[in-house]
């Protein structure tokens, strides 16, 4: 589909469609299998950045507002540290890296410029009571 200069974009759409809700595990699937075929090779990690951030806001027709740094646009950001980990470890490309590698937790999230994210911490809620409260619908609901 690049070759034919498709669009391809990659998301997330929440736990009921994936159970993790974590682009960084999808971008890497999406280069994983694109490797696995005959034919084919791995594709380039800034071309799976690529599909994860600008091709995915074309693909829903957001492109004006988000997936990319740009003035005007929605000032979204997901901060990675590459030099925590043994996983990083000799990797070159930090592109590579972050898309090739374990996926892990942003250190820091910007959402529409205000930080959410800090030190991999949710800033805006408690995260052990949300977990708890939808721990507790869930077991309402299907138990």
């Amino acid at each position: 589909m690049l070759r034919e200069k498709i669009n391809v974009g990659i998301g997330v759409d929440g736990s009921a469609g994936n159970d993790s809700s974590n682009m960084l595990e999808e971008m890497r699937w999406a280069r994983i299998l694109q490797g696995a075929r005959k034919d084919a090779t791995y594709l380039k990690p800034i071309e799976v950045l690529k599909m994860g951030t600008i091709n995915g806001a074309k693909a829903l027709r957001w492109d004006k507002a988000i997936g990319s740094l740009e003035v005007g646009k929605c000032a979204d950001l997901a901060i990675f540290n590459g030099e925590d980990s043994l996983v990083y470890v000799g990797v070159w490309n930090k592109v590579g890296g972050l898309i090739s590698c374990q996926a892990k937790r942003a250190e820091i999230v910007i959402v529409n410029g205000k930080i959410v994210i800090e030190n991999g911490q949710l800033l805006t809620q408690n995260e052990t009571e949300l977990i708890k409260k939808a721990n507790k619908v869930w077991r309402k609901t299907f138990y």
